[in-house]
């Protein structure tokens, strides 16, 4: 008896299947359920089992064939048993032409090609070819029996030969050309709009850095792609639209939730699933995470793990993108994109703040819901992320809190009291070598509290080195302020600063006139007390 071996079909989207490598070799013996050849699906790559036991009498499909639903991929015969007319069990494959398309605008070459035996061409064709100049050895004629007529010189001269562009051809096959097929077919059928909201992240790190110490010691590692999931399930609980797919004139909302995670593989994006996830717990959900993506990497995922999705979310903030415009996956309503963490300063409580913000991006189908659906449910995400601990039963108390970048200034380390000592004495002399004196305050504050006058000239270094702005612009801003306030010590003190720092005297005179402007008389007048002192200076220096 003759068992035919064909490609299942393995899943609802599943069209074809690719050969990758056959176990065993035409005239082998084979039991049924015996693992003999391994194929590439849409979604998984899987080793087929024999449907019955007896010899490998013919393998009808090799490596790298791709062979569609139904169709037989081998022979399974009784042994002894001969064949005799193979080819009622082998359908023809028929080969469809390709048609090359010349370009709209392309220069006129001239071919140099030569042709052996006879060219037909018609008279009128010859005639205009020799008065253009042509060689029409190379043209392809559209005539009877392929005669090159006048509309093909014409053709010729408004448009040339195809070009040929030179390179490498890399085959589209196996999972490659799965996607290329799935992913032309979602943007060619589903009306898409992405939606995007940016979300300060500070504390759900915090909440990830409790979780982390809460499961220390456990084979369990909590991620911020974990609790994102998490906080998608919530959401989709609330807003259970995005959990469907468009039907026959009918949006069907799916019982389960069953959320896929893209994951990237040398072969390309696998989006693993994980199914029923609105029951599964955060622990459960990162145990699953890492199982499908190790699963996913090596090649051993089921068909179980790969089917039935209704929502993915697509990470590629480790990949340093910020934000990007995710994809659909049929027949799935959306997909939630998660981009990089990137320090920011935000406006928080009337304070600049240096903040973790992150883009989510959500590509929802416009045919299922609206675009006010989709705001719902970034605003839900952002609200949830940006204060997590409700939805984790965790009190905010219970957190320590990572403090990213401190809101307040944190208070300079004190330095002894000797060595506060020893800094004012070495202010002084600097204060003697420009003011010509020291400055009775700076003996009095600096005998009785050098930590104030320490931390003043650390503050004083912070603000005026180099940064976005070079010191020497800064120590001219400096001067400029001192002008404006009328502060003649200040005014001498950050000349000297400008100066060591390699401010010009057109330098300095173009700050003055700045500060002129916006200060008006006063600062006109106090601008002589700088063109005293800079005086002063060059002639010390002459």
């Amino acid at each position: 008896m003759v068992t035919q071996f064909v490609m299942p079909k393995l899943g609802m989207t599943m069209e074809e299947g690719t050969i990758i490598k056959w176990m065993k070799k035409e005239g082998d013996e084979v039991q049924r359920g015996e693992e003999i050849v391994e194929i590439e699906t849409d979604k998984v790559t899987m080793k087929l089992e024999a449907p019955a036991t007896g010899i490998l009498y013919k393998i009808l499909a090799a490596e790298k064939d791709v062979v569609p639903v139904g169709k037989n991929i081998a022979l399974i015969t009784d042994p002894g048993e001969e064949i005799s007319d193979i080819t009622q069990y082998i359908e023809e494959k028929k080969e469809i032409p390709t048609t090359a398309v010349a370009p709209a605008a392309a220069p006129m070459v001239k071919t140099t090609k030569e042709v052996a035996g006879r060219i037909f061409i018609s008279p009128r064709a010859r005639k205009l070819a020799r008065e253009k100049g042509i060689d029409y050895a190379g043209i392809r004629g559209t005539g009877p029996d392929g005669r090159i007529i006048e509309k093909d010189i014409l053709n010729y001269l408004n448009h040339g030969l195809p070009t040929k562009i030179e390179g490498k051809s890399i085959p589209l096959e196996g999972i490659r050309k799965i996607i290329a097929k799935k992913m032309s077919a979602s943007l060619s059928e589903i009306p898409q709009l992405t939606y995007t909201s940016e979300v300060d992240m500070t504390e759900t790190i915090n909440l990830r850095k409790h979780f982390l110490e809460l499961y220390k010691g456990e084979d369990v590692k909590i991620t911020m792609t974990d609790i994102i999931i998490k906080t998608v399930i919530e959401v989709i609980k609330k807003y259970p639209i995005f959990n469907s797919s468009m039907g026959e004139n009918a949006v069907v909302i799916k019982d389960s939730l069953n959320l896929g995670v893209a994951v990237a593989t040398d072969r390309g994006l696998i989006v693993p699933v994980i199914h029923d996830a609105e029951s599964k717990s955060l622990k459960e959900i990162s145990q699953h995470v890492r199982n499908l993506a190790d699963k996913a990497r090596s090649r051993t995922l089921s068909l179980d793990d790969v089917t039935g999705g209704t929502f993915t979310v697509s990470n590629l903030g480790m990949f340093g993108i910020e934000v990007f415009t995710p994809i659909i996956n049929p027949p799935e309503a959306a997909i939630l994109g998660i981009g990089k963490m990137i320090q920011k300063p935000m406006v928080k409580d009337g304070r600049i703040r240096i903040s973790p913000m992150m883009i989510l991006s959500l590509t929802h189908d416009h045919r299922v819901m609206d675009g006010v659906d989709a705001a719902n449910f970034l605003a839900e995400m952002k609200a949830l992320l940006e204060n997590p601990y409700p939805l984790f039963n965790v009190a905010p108390d219970q957190v320590k809190k990572a403090v990213v970048v401190p809101t307040k200034p944190t208070a300079a380390k004190p330095v002894s009291d000797k060595g506060a000592s020893k800094f004012v004495e070495m202010l002084k002399k600097r204060g003697e070598g420009i003011l010509g004196h020291v400055p009775a305050q700076m003996g009095l504050i600096g005998h009785h509290n050098p930590q104030l006058i320490t931390d003043f000239v650390r503050m004083h270094r912070d603000a005026l080195q180099d940064g976005a702005l070079s010191s020497k612009t800064k120590a001219l801003i400096a001067l400029g302020i001192a002008v404006t306030i009328g502060c003649k010590s200040c005014m001498k003190w950050h000349l000297v600063e400008a100066l060591e720092a390699g401010a010009t005297d057109e330098e300095i005179t173009e700050a003055l006139g700045v500060t002129i402007f916006m200060g008006g008389g006063p600062s006109l007048m106090n601008a002589e007390e700088v063109a005293d002192a800079l005086e002063e200076f060059r002639s010390k220096m002459d």
